[in-house]
Order: C-alpha cells, then sequence, then structure tokens
C-alpha cells in the first residue's frame, strides 16, 4: 500500500508563533499517527522544541532559515 505524502510549508514554529503554525504541527503528528508519510519545512524557524516533537512522532522536517522577505536562494533547497 502507497502511503500519502503531504507537506507543509509554514513560515516558522517555535513558542511565540500563532495558532495555525501550532495547529499544522499537531495536526502533522495525528496525520502521521494515521498512517501518512508528512514533511513540515520552515522557511524561517522551527524551535528545537518543536522540532524534537516532530521528529519523535515521525513528521520529517526541513529548516530554510530564510532571514528576508527577498532571500529567495534558500527556497532552491526544497529540490531536494
Amino acid at each position: 500500500m502507497v502511503r500519502i505524502r503531504i507537506f507543509y510549508l509554514v513560515d516558522m514554529i517555535d513558542e511565540a508563533c500563532g495558532g495555525a503554525e501550532r495547529f499544522a504541527a499537531a495536526l502533522a503528528i495525528e496525520l502521521t499517527n494515521q498512517g501518512f508519510d508528512i514533511t513540515v519545512c520552515a522557511t524561517r524557524h522551527l524551535s528545537e522544541q518543536y522540532q524534537a516533537q516532530l521528529t519523535a512522532a515521525g513528521v520529517s522536517t526541513i529548516t530554510l532559515n530564510r532571514r528576508a522577505k527577498w532571500d529567495i536562494h534558500r527556497p532552491w533547497r526544497l529540490r531536494r
């Protein structure tokens, strides 16, 4: 059986972020528990706490460390 792959692209996930980003992290964990293959990509920042939670649940994470609005070379890493 082929697992469905889902890719979340968010700006950042940390303790100070809004509810939508925290909901995306919680949803990623729940969907992984349901058998989906989930990857969460934070374009700016992914806190160590959230990265540890996601990794422990089996969610793949990518952080691009984008620093400015026009920092356009970093998304090329997504091709991999």
